[in-house]
C-alpha cells in the first residue's frame, strides 16, 4: 500500500480506497499521474508523425514509404531536403541519411576499351564489346616499340646511327667507343689484380700435403678466365677492338684449371703450383699484349 495525494483536496490518502475520506472525491474517476504522462507523450508523438506525413505529401517529397524511412531512421532533416548520392545503373539516387531511393537508375557509364579489356561500366563492372588495339609508342635508339597501356614491347630498338658523334635519331652525342674502351681497360686492370692475388695465395703453401691455398688460387683462376672471356666477347663486336679481344681470349685459354682440386685433396700441392704458375705466366704475357694495344688506342 502506498500514499497518494487526493486530486481534489490534496491530502494524503491510501491508493487502495475508492473515495477520499476527507472531501468525498470519487477516486475511480482519477487517472494515475504516470499514466497521464504516458498518454501525453503518445499524443505528442502521434501529432509529430501526422505532421511529418502531411509535410511530405504537401511538399512533394515522395510516398508514404519515404515517410516511413524518414521516421524509422530518425533523420527528420530529410523532411526539408534529402542528402542524395549519385544515381547508378543499379539504383536511383539514395539519401545518405534515411536510405530513401529517389528517381530511376541511369544508363551504364562506360570506361573506354583498351588493349586489356572491352568497355567497362564504372558502376557495376560489367564488360561489353571487344578490346581495342595497342597504343604504340615508337621505338627509340635504346627501347623497342612499347604499348602505353599494357607495356608490351615489339620489334627492336632503332639503335644509334653512329658509334661516335651526334645520332640522327635522338640528336644525342654518342661516344660508344669510349665506353667500350673504358670497360676493356677496367677488365685488364682487374685481371692483373686477380693474377697477383692468385700467385700470392699459392705462395702461402708450406706442405706438399696441404692443398688449401692452391685450391683457393685455382678458384681465382676460374674467375680470371671468366672475366677475360666476357671482355673478349664484347671486344669482338667492334672492329676497332677486335685484336684486343683476340689477345684477351687467348690469355684466358692459357690458364690451366683443375676441376677436382679442393682443400681436401691434400696431396701434390707443389705439383699443382707448378702447372698453375706456368699457365698464369703465359696468360700474363698475352694480357700484356692487350694492355699495350689499349694504351696505343689512348694515344
Amino acid at each position: 500500500m502506498a500514499l497518494i495525494k487526493c486530486p481534489e483536496c490534496g491530502k494524503e490518502i491510501s491508493d487502495t480506497i475508492k473515495e477520499c475520506p476527507h472531501c468525498g472525491y470519487n477516486l475511480r474517476n482519477c487517472v494515475k499521474p504516470k499514466m497521464k504522462t504516458l498518454i501525453k507523450i503518445i499524443i505528442i508523438m502521434f501529432i509529430v508523425i501526422i505532421l511529418i506525413f502531411v509535410s511530405l505529401l504537401l511538399i512533394g517529397k515522395g510516398s508514404i514509404k519515404v515517410a516511413f524511412n524518414i521516421i524509422q531512421s530518425g533523420s527528420l532533416e530529410c523532411v526539408k531536403e534529402h542528402d542524395l548520392g549519385e544515381a547508378t545503373c543499379q539504383h536511383g539516387q539514395i539519401c545518405k541519411r534515411c536510405n530513401t531511393e529517389i528517381g530511376q537508375a541511369v544508363n551504364h557509364k562506360w570506361l573506354e576499351a583498351t588493349c586489356q579489356h572491352g568497355n567497362i561500366c564504372i558502376y557495376c563492372n560489367i564488360e561489353e564489346g571487344e578490346k581495342s588495339d595497342h597504343q604504340w609508342e615508337n621505338a627509340t635508339c635504346t627501347q623497342k616499340q612499347t604499348c602505353n597501356i599494357c607495356g608490351l614491347t615489339e620489334g627492336e630498338a632503332l639503335g644509334h646511327t653512329t658509334r661516335q658523334g651526334y645520332c640522327q635519331n635522338c640528336n644525342n652525342y654518342i661516344n660508344e667507343l669510349q665506353d667500350i674502351y673504358d670497360y676493356l681497360l677496367a677488365c685488364v686492370n682487374s685481371s692483373w689484380d686477380i693474377i697477383e692475388e692468385s700467385l700470392n695465395t699459392m705462395n702461402l703453401t708450406e706442405s706438399f700435403y696441404d692443398t688449401t691455398y692452391v685450391a683457393s688460387a685455382n678458384e681465382l683462376d676460374y674467375k680470371l678466365q671468366s672475366l677475360l672471356y666476357e671482355a673478349a666477347d664484347i671486344a669482338y663486336q667492334y672492329e676497332e677492338f677486335y685484336d684486343i679481344g683476340y689477345e684477351l681470349k687467348m690469355a684466358g685459354a692459357k690458364l690451366y684449371l683443375f676441376d677436382s682440386l679442393t682443400s681436401d685433396t691434400g696431396f701434390g700441392s707443389y705439383t699443382y703450383m707448378t702447372y698453375m704458375a706456368n699457365s698464369i705466366a703465359d696468360c700474363a704475357n698475352l694480357l700484356g699484349n692487350a694492355q699495350k694495344q689499349i694504351d696505343e688506342l689512348a694515344e
